[in-house]
């Protein structure tokens, strides 16, 4: 079990945790240009 769980960690894991994070990021911008342009509106 181990073994696998490493395995994961460099690869798969590696690039989901990668993707989450860059996914967060764009949610963060989106959700404060949203919140910019309706406090302009």
């Amino acid at each position: 079990m181990a073994d696998l769980r490493d395995r994961m960690d460099l690869g798969t894991w590696g690039a989901f945790r990668t993707g989450w994070w860059v996914l967060h990021v764009v949610g963060i911008v989106v959700v404060g240009y949203i919140g910019y342009w309706l406090a302009k509106m």
